[in-house]
């Protein structure tokens, strides 16, 4: 028997519309003990994450606190179907390890 995403996803998220204040993530985030919040758009689509990490940088930057999430928010985050093996995303998760590498690799040598 093969273990899915569903089996092992958590189902408590934490979204936010894309105009929410990064003063609104942080405070968000420490009442619910996150550790990232979802973006969406007025429809409910998936626009990017913030992560602690993020909002946390962002105070120590000094960034005003009335700016959007959506300036700090990752793009492209990957989703996965409840139904997938833990097999099938056990290569996606490889493949985008992989291609962070290179990008890493790549930024590093033109650096040099």
């Amino acid at each position: 028997m093969q273990v899915t995403v569903r089996e092992i996803m958590s189902s408590v998220t934490c979204t936010v519309p894309e105009f929410t204040t990064l003063q609104e993530a942080t405070t968000l985030i420490l009442e619910r003990a996150v550790g990232e919040i979802y973006v969406c758009d007025s429809e409910g689509r998936l626009l990017g994450a913030v992560s602690d990490y993020e909002v946390l940088k962002s105070r120590l930057l000094r960034t005003d606190p009335a700016e959007k999430v959506s300036t700090i928010m990752s793009r492209g985050v990957q989703t996965l179907a409840p139904d997938m093996t833990l097999e099938e995303i056990a290569g996606l998760f490889r493949e985008s390890f992989h291609n962070r590498s290179e990008e890493h690799t790549s930024a590093l040598q033109s650096q040099a």
